[in-house]
């Protein structure tokens, strides 16, 4: 008789045993094991954004101005730990200043499911499990009724969606490039494979198996780079000459030079791994000039770029 209780090890188990079976019915036991596939069915998650609406600007701008930068960027060991400083002095000034809200990302629902069906369907679902709790003549005429409502909405919602979508699109293009590749992605998602990618082998983690998406990534960010990585110890380079007699060290950037380029950026732009968006730089555009003028002319006056930054 198997006995399941050795499982291969290579397998992440949760829960494993035996069940004995009437021997009337089957001279052998049943098995059951549980194991850990990685795989998350709903793709559903809560996200922190920043409520910019509610946010106090002029509170920012007076903590960037009472911030003590240059002891924090200039006076820092070196150009590393001077953005590091910057970035988290930042984002905590931010943090004090703009109110965060939780928003709910549904990434199976269609592109026409609005707030509006949502809450009926829910209101639904509600009149469904009453229901069938209490099998009573109303409640039923109350569910089918709202199921009705449900599809008929879901009916019109789509037919207006796909009506007015090449409208819709045109003007997006030219008004807001990211709500148009929004909408674009929404569309074309229900051909991407519903699937994750499945558990990765961590080297570096005695081949442990890895589910979450950071960690996934690192494993594949570490393969590719030593796939990539040239030995170029005792290799000397070529003989050149030089095009011209300025140096990185010897450009200085001015305040003004910042604020000129700080005003152009675009509020709707994505963020990045810092967490750092143009809509709060561009909210304190001139109080921020000034520790950025400092950490970039320490970048060149040390000719390296923050490794945050790469």
């Amino acid at each position: 008789m198997l006995n399941f209780t050795d499982v291969t090890d290579s397998i992440p188990v949760l829960d494993k045993d035996t069940i004995p079976i009437d021997r009337c019915i089957s001279d052998h036991d049943g098995t059951y094991v549980t194991i850990n596939c990685g795989f998350s069915k709903s793709r559903t998650y809560i996200r922190s954004i920043w409520d910019y609406k509610r946010g106090d600007y002029d509170l920012m701008k007076q903590k960037v101005l009472n911030t003590n930068w240059e002891n924090l960027i200039s006076d820092a060991s070196d150009v590393h730990v001077a953005a590091t400083n910057f970035t988290n002095t930042f984002i905590n000034i931010a943090s004090a200043c703009i109110p965060t809200r939780d928003v709910t990302i549904r990434c199976d629902d269609k592109v026409w499911f609005d707030s509006n069906l949502r809450r009926e369907t829910r209101k639904r679902d509600r009149f469904r499990k009453f229901f069938i709790r209490s099998s009573s003549t109303s409640a039923e005429h109350k569910y089918k009724q709202q199921r009705n409502k449900v599809n008929n909405l879901k009916k019109q919602a789509k037919k207006h969606f796909y009506a007015t979508i090449n409208e819709n699109l045109d003007e997006l293009k030219v008004a807001n490039s990211k709500q148009y590749w929004k909408t674009i992605n929404m569309l074309i998602k229900s051909d991407r494979p519903t699937h994750d990618i499945p558990p990765l082998r961590d080297p570096d983690q005695n081949f442990n198996l890895a589910y979450e998406g950071t960690e996934k990534s690192e494993i594949l960010n570490k393969y590719f780079c030593s796939i990539s990585n040239l030995d170029d110890a005792n290799k000397d380079l070529p003989e050149f000459d030089d095009r011209c007699h300025d140096f990185l060290s010897q450009i200085i950037v001015s305040e003004q030079d910042v604020l000129d380029i700080v005003s152009t950026l675009d509020a709707n732009k994505a963020v990045g791994p810092d967490i750092v968006s143009n809509r709060m730089l561009l909210a304190v555009r001139n109080e921020i000039s000034k520790p950025l003028c400092l950490l970039f002319n320490k970048s060149l006056h040390d000719r390296k770029i923050p490794s945050t930054y790469e």
